[in-house]
């Protein structure tokens, strides 16, 4: 005999044909709009690199080198009145602001390589209707190795190194637990057959605690410390070397030191730049070398649990523990400082936030014997009643009365209940059923969660080329630290602008090299050939007077646009670079004689040629920055489609770098019909909105 179930449906019901009623009204009225598409192709244009460009043949050229800001010269190598030839050099600048940047840079880099490698994953997940996982290590998670690979025995983890192996530095980048990046130098003494051995310094001895009192001893114009992994770092070390008072206060950018902390037992040398080092925040404790280093070279903060594994410090004379009054005590941590013996114990100081301290001694501290019954304790309770929170004892639930009115019955739960078998399943709960899991999304669900993801993946791929940019100018930058003359003359002016009295203003060169032998080629090279054109390269060029071809060397691009466009052919919509190139065999050249030169040498970016150029009015962009377009989908229904963009072209038109093809089609992205799933049509070529 089957039991009735009781179940209030007419409100469902009349909700249910309501809401029904609505949704049919609605999908009707969508099942209406059609919605223009037209095909990329008509929509875009390509890049077209000119076959030639236009300049002329020179025996007047100089250099001129200016400094810029942040630049820092390390030695000028010529002086008025020298002759100089092409390759010469003429100065070298200081290229470690820009390791560091390279070393965020990089970091960067790998960091949004690994969020979008775990968003593709979510959205396999998402897919799969699964709960996806956020699996990609935040900067708050770092406590291991950054890179998959690594396995650094020192403990070093979770950085990204540069190497300039003909100084012995390695610029070594460490995630901080805020989110920031703090690089650090490392240091490394590489033995060679023209190396002596290194002299022994004045440090005979590692230091056990770093404090505001360290003096650092200095070797070779370096202080240095040394240190071992327990060496420990306190608040008032960090504050000294960053130029401020022991407490963190009157901060001072003079007062700011470079520290080298040696650690012998991993062959590296840390140094630690007081100016680049944040300021402490009130959650930062003491912290052993070897911790600062899992930290991502940063103080470790108020722990959360006291347990077997805390870290107990020795400072003045004390061994202490830094906790806050919400810490939590367990039973593991009483057994730690009570010891195995008799008289083993250790009483141990408890640094208590914004407390007075509290000594703990085991031996004053009964433990119940059954330590299950220790409920969370935290360290405000402790205190206040000498012990641990015990658990209350459970009690039997209260069984509730039985009535005549069994409402809503479940089977299974009448004592008398038979199951009604596979030919009336009763009530079956999605997922209760054997072998069966319950839906975790709706297919709209699945479908706006994968268009949430790829949005955030256009943003980080959108990141990820400005990185890439930021770490192509940093490395022309460090490959230019030593400039070399790119003329054969005299040097004209050669002054340190730091120096007193340089007579040298703002915007003007310090270095001056004018040409006294040879012809130049001068033409201009535009940004789309710039990153395929480098000083070395060979050119071919035809002289319009004489019409004999011949081939010049470049041996200087500016890294400016220049204002004077050479010739008819130059695009406005496009910067222009000069450049100049040396004239080896200049026979039967004249100076001032107009030339074409053969822009196919130059090796024309071919990928710019084959990119996709969309025009502006067609790509809109989300408020996180992120750009898309409505691009009809294979069912010919209107979808959002994120895209990676790229350069500009022409004023009018954006580089489509992913997430569109030339075969596709588009709608204009405005307009009050304008939604995802109505149908589409293919519109009028009189319809394209520029």
């Amino acid at each position: 005999m089957k039991k009735q179930i009781v179940i209030p449906v007419c409100c469902i019901l009349s909700a249910a044909l309501i809401g029904g009623s609505i949704y049919g009204v609605m999908k009707f009225n969508d099942s209406r709009i059609v919605v223009d598409v037209l095909p990329v192709s008509m929509l875009s244009t390509q890049y077209w690199s000119n076959s030639s460009s236009y300049g002329y043949v020179t025996s007047n050229v100089s250099q001129q080198i200016y400094l810029e800001e942040n630049q820092v010269i390390n030695d000028i190598y010529v002086q008025e009145g020298d002759t100089v030839s092409i390759g010469d050099k003429l100065v070298a600048f200081d290229t470690t602001l820009s390791e560091l940047d390279m070393a965020d840079k990089e970091i960067e880099l790998q960091q949004i390589d690994l969020q979008i490698k775990d968003l593709n994953k979510q959205i396999e997940q998402i897919k799969a209707n699964k709960v996806p996982e956020n699996s990609s290590p935040s900067f708050d998670d770092f406590d291991g190795s950054y890179n998959e690979d690594s396995n650094d025995e020192s403990g070093v983890n979770n950085v990204s190194m540069r190497s300039n192996s003909s100084a012995g530095i390695h610029t070594m980048a460490f995630m901080s637990g805020s989110g920031t990046v703090m690089p650090v130098n490392l240091k490394v003494t590489e033995k060679t057959e023209e190396t002596e051995p290194e002299s022994e310094t004045e440090l005979s001895e590692a230091e056990d605690v770093l404090d505001f009192s360290t003096e650092p001893s200095e070797s070779t114009g370096t202080y240095e410390v040394l240190c071992t992994d327990e060496t420990i770092i306190t608040r008032e070390f960090i504050n000294k070397i960053r130029g401020c008072d022991a407490d963190g206060s009157n901060q001072n950018d003079e007062r700011a030191q470079i520290v080298v902390l040696k650690t012998p037992e991993h062959g590296s040398w840390i140094t630690l730049n007081g100016s680049r080092i944040p300021e402490l925040t009130d959650n930062e404790i003491p912290t052993r070398l070897g911790q600062f280093r899992k930290n991502g070279n940063k103080m470790s903060t108020y722990p959360k649990k006291l347990d077997g594994q805390t870290d107990i410090l020795h400072l003045n004379g004390q061994d202490v523990v830094y906790c806050t009054p919400n810490t939590e005590i367990t039973a593991a941590f009483l057994k730690l400082i009570s010891g195995d013996s008799e008289g083993s114990g250790q009483t141990v100081v408890l640094k208590i936030k914004g407390q007075k301290d509290y000594t703990l001694d085991p031996k004053q501290i009964s433990m119940p014997e059954d330590e299950s019954v220790i409920d969370t304790t935290n360290i405000d309770y402790f205190i206040k009643n000498n012990g641990f929170k015990i658990l209350e004892p459970e009690t039997e639930p209260e069984t509730e009365p039985e009535t005549n009115d069994p409402g809503i019955i479940i089977p299974g739960d009448d004592p008398g209940y038979i199951d009604p078998g596979i030919d009336d399943p009763g009530i079956i709960i999605p997922g209760d059923e054997p072998g069966g899991d319950a839906p975790v999304y709706t297919q709209d669900e699945i479908k706006q969660l994968v268009t949430e993801k790829e949005q955030e993946i256009a943003k980080l791929q959108t990141q990820r080329k400005q990185a890439q940019l930021d770490i192509t100018k940093l490395q022309k930058s460090i490959d230019g630290a030593v400039v070399t003359s790119s003329v054969n003359g005299i040097v004209k002016t050669a002054v340190d602008p730091a120096s007193e009295n340089s007579g040298i203003e703002s915007g003007q060169p310090f270095i001056v090299v004018q040409s006294e032998e040879g012809l130049y080629l001068t033409g201009t090279i535009d940004e789309m050939q710039l990153n395929h054109v480098s000083v070395g390269q060979t050119l071919t060029a035809n002289s319009y007077m004489s019409g004999m071809t011949f081939t010049a060397e470049i041996t200087e691009i500016s890294d400016y646009p220049t204002d004077n466009q050479m010739g008819w052919s130059e695009n406005t919509n496009l910067s222009y670079y000069p450049f100049k190139a040396y004239i080896e065999n200049a026979d039967g050249l004249t100076n001032g004689e107009n030339v074409d030169i053969m822009m196919d040498s130059l090796n024309a970016d071919a990928d710019a040629a084959d990119a996709l150029y969309l025009l502006k009015a067609y790509i809109r962009q989300d408020d996180d920055g992120s750009s898309y377009v409505y691009v009809r989908d294979e069912n010919e229904k209107l979808k959002k489609q994120p895209v990676v963009t790229g350069k500009s072209l022409y004023s009018s038109y954006i580089e489509i770098k992913e997430g569109l093809t030339i075969n596709d089609y588009v709608a204009f992205p405005y307009g009050k019909d304008l939604k995802e799933g109505v149908k589409t049509k293919e519109g009028s070529p009189d319809n394209i909105i520029y």
